[in-house]
């Protein structure tokens, strides 16, 4: 049945994931994480805390208007949760495009991942349980 149900963009969107995470295994060197650790934290930062910050603030936004977000309707959750998502594969892609130093984009975005599974996800988890 899951094959069946395969349309063309699944196709593409498995294809390119495999191809972002296999470039980013090529230039990952964890050996970076040392000297990355203040980029780490100011990424930690803005994501986790700025940009949850950012997703509870525009879900009490809405309230003012005539179209309210409650917290716990679909949309305000679609919103908060993605506001403490963490960074996505394409960081990484552009970084390499554009050549705007594609190692250290693969360490943050690598860090960044397991943070969010370790850290923030069971909390995300246990509170919409």
């Amino acid at each position: 049945a899951f094959v069946k149900d395969l349309g063309i963009v699944d196709i593409l969107m498995y294809a390119i994931n495999v191809t972002a995470y296999f470039g980013i295994g090529l230039q990952l060197r964890m050996s970076y994480v040392p000297a990355l650790k203040k980029l780490i934290a100011g990424l930690v930062f803005m994501r986790y805390i700025v940009g949850a910050a950012t997703g509870v603030g525009l879900v009490a936004l809405t309230m003012l208007t005539p179209w309210p977000m409650d917290w716990n309707s679909l949309a305000g959750k679609v919103v908060l949760i993605q506001s403490f998502t963490s960074t996505a594969v394409a960081s990484v892609a552009i970084a390499s495009m554009f050549n705007l130093r594609p190692r250290e984009a693969s360490v943050l975005f690598v860090t960044n991942t397991l943070l969010y599974l370790i850290l923030v996800l069971p909390i995300v988890l246990w509170i919409y349980r």
